[in-house]
């Protein structure tokens, strides 16, 4: 899938979590609400996440590992830009 291999050349793979790995495929290519994003994986790749797993990863995922994506993010978008970058917003 193509948006795998961008999530790889981006970095993010070097995040060691694979639901973080299958919400961000899924928010690329159906960029829909968390519950909705829930039903995606089931209904079209068949997997099944529990909603309450998803929001304690999010939890995780501000709490453990923002930093981390956040600098993969930077790292990545300074390399596309050449290195030049003045400011970076994050939402």
């Amino acid at each position: 899938m193509i948006f795998g291999k961008i999530y790889d050349k981006i970095g993010f793979n070097e995040i060691d979590e694979e639901l973080f790995r299958h919400l961000v495929i899924s928010r690329l290519a159906f960029p829909l609400s968390k519950l909705k994003t829930i039903e995606y994986l089931y209904r079209y790749q068949g997997i099944s996440v529990n909603k309450d797993t998803v929001y304690r990863f999010l939890d995780k995922l501000n709490n453990q590992l923002k930093e981390k994506v956040e600098q993969i993010t930077f790292n990545h978008t300074k390399q596309i830009l050449g290195g030049n970058i003045s400011v970076v917003f994050y939402d």
